[in-house]
């Protein structure tokens, strides 16, 4: 199974995709918005796993856009956040 974790934390990320990996996953991984938008257009993934904060645009401005174009048809789609309160 082919993922796309779109993460802006590297050290969160570099987690998942050891754990996802470790699990014989293939991963490909996006730091911020705009890129993680441009490789689910070309990409053929199986699933995403979407951060809500990213840098240029939010996890769920992707998810909108790519579900209007199709992008995310027959995909799995797991959003994460990690938002700290004070």
């Amino acid at each position: 199974m082919k993922i796309l974790l779109i993460e802006d934390d590297k050290d969160i990320s570099e987690l998942y995709q050891d754990i996802l990996r470790d699990n014989y996953f293939e991963v490909d991984t996006a730091f911020e918005g705009d890129m993680g938008m441009q490789k689910i257009s070309e990409g053929n993934y199986d699933a995403v796993i979407v951060d809500i904060m990213l840098p240029n645009k939010d996890g769920l401005d992707i998810l909108t856009e790519a579900n209007k174009k199709g992008f995310l048809k027959n995909k799995k789609v797991l959003v994460l956040s990690s938002i700290e309160r004070s």
